[in-house]
C-alpha cells in the first residue's frame, strides 16, 4: 500500500499524468501517502500548478486538507504559486480555505502576498476570513498595504466585503423562509392525519 502511495507521490513530483491515473486505479493505493517532506500526492501537483493530476487526485477523494511541509496544505501552495485554475478546483472540492501555514499565513494572506486580485476574489467569495492574523505580518489586509498592493487592499476593505455581507444576508433569509416553508408543509400533513 506504502509503495504505491511512493509511486503515486512520485508521479506527481514528476508531472507523469498517465502514472498517476494508473496508479489511482490501483484498489490498495494510498492516496494520502507522506513522503518524508511532509508532502502528498496532492501538494506536489498543486504546487506544480497542474491541473490534470490535481483533478485526478480530487476524483479520487483525497483528504484535501493535510498540511505538508511548511504546514501548508495543498491549497495554500497553489495560492501561493498563482495557480489559479488548480486553487479554485480545491475550493470547489471543499478545501479548507482558512487553514494557516506555520508563519500563520492562510490562502488569503497568500493571494494578497502575490498581489492575485482574481484568487483574492474567489476567496473572500467563498467566504475566506479577512480578519485572521499571522504570527508576524498581521491580517490579509495588513500584508496588501505592506505590499503596496491597492487593488487587494480595496477588495479586503472595499465594496466586495459588503457585497459578501449581503449575500450572506440573502443567504440567511433563503434558509429563513425554506425552514418556515417545511414547517408549514409538515403542519399541513399533521392535520390532515387528524
Amino acid at each position: 500500500m506504502d509503495e504505491l502511495g511512493k509511486q503515486l507521490v512520485k508521479a506527481a513530483q514528476n508531472n507523469d499524468l498517465e502514472e498517476a491515473k494508473e496508479l489511482l486505479l490501483e484498489k490498495n493505493i494510498n492516496i494520502n501517502f507522506i513522503d518524508m517532506f511532509k508532502n502528498t500526492a496532492l501538494i506536489y501537483a498543486a504546487d506544480a500548478g497542474n491541473v490534470e493530476i490535481t483533478t485526478a487526485l480530487i476524483n479520487s477523494n483525497p483528504n484535501l486538507d493535510i498540511k505538508g511541509e511548511g504546514e501548508k496544505t495543498a491549497l495554500i501552495y497553489a495560492v501561493g504559486n498563482g495557480h489559479k485554475e488548480v486553487s479554485k478546483l480545491l475550493i470547489n472540492a471543499n478545501a479548507k480555505i482558512d487553514l494557516q501555514d506555520n508563519n500563520g499565513f492562510t490562502a488569503l494572506m497568500w493571494a494578497a502576498s502575490i498581489n492575485s486580485e482574481e484568487i483574492t476574489r474567489m476567496l473572500l467569495k467563498n467566504k475566506a476570513q479577512v480578519s485572521i492574523e499571522s504570527i508576524n505580518q498581521g491580517t490579509a489586509i495588513d500584508i496588501a498595504k505592506k505590499n503596496n498592493a491597492v487593488g487587494i487592499s480595496n477588495l479586503l476593505e472595499g465594496p466586495y466585503q459588503e457585497e459578501i455581507k449581503k449575500q450572506e444576508k440573502d443567504d440567511k433569509i433563503r434558509a429563513s423562509l425554506h425552514q418556515e416553508a417545511i414547517r408549514k408543509r409538515n403542519m399541513s400533513f399533521l392535520r390532515s392525519r387528524i
